[in-house]
């Protein structure tokens, strides 16, 4: 959903100055899914910084587009400030993306000591932190399919619809 608390605002801007510090216009898209009170904003925004062609807005996808949608996704970029635990990360998890997420309390279990990496976090509010990460990931995308490969094999391990409903269930139930 479109919405202050989502910042896509940020990420707009954000791919801004990826474009304009890099020679990426034609071959990186940023990709926009949703609606809401800053859906036209952000579109409006896009065409101030004359972007809006390497920028596709959708208004929404169907729960059966959602598997083909993340299957041709390079990077997830997840800048929400306060959310909790986010469906959308752990569906780009799960489809064995690479995400790229504000730290915060929401984000704590990409968070690994195990198994290395399972996502990107960027602290803070500094654009050009999430620039520099996204340039270093376009220029060494290999390098990077570890992580992405570890957040696949987080969701397995925790995160799958089985495993969440029993413990639900156990929340629930407990004795």
């Amino acid at each position: 959903r479109f919405s202050s608390v989502k910042h896509q605002m940020k990420l707009i801007k954000i791919f801004d100055l990826l474009l304009s510090k890099n020679r990426f216009k034609k071959k990186i898209i940023l990709e926009l899914v949703g609606y809401g009170e800053n859906y036209n904003k952000c579109k409006n925004y896009a065409k101030k910084l004359k972007i809006e062609k390497n920028i596709i807005f959708k208004k929404s996808l169907r729960f059966d587009q959602l598997e083909k949608w993340y299957s041709s996704l390079d990077l997830y970029c997840h800048l929400s400030k306060d959310e909790a635990m986010s469906t959308a990360i752990l569906y780009a998890l799960a489809y064995g993306k690479l995400v790229l997420a504000t730290k915060n309390n929401g984000n704590f279990f990409l968070l690994s000591k195990k198994k290395g990496k399972n996502a990107l976090l960027v602290e803070g509010d500094d654009c050009n932190k999430y620039v520099c990460t996204i340039k270093k990931i376009i220029q060494n995308k290999n390098n990077y399919k570890k992580i992405a490969v570890n957040g696949l094999y987080l969701y397995q391990k925790k995160f799958t619809d089985k495993i969440m409903f029993n413990n639900y269930l156990n929340l629930f139930f407990a004795k």
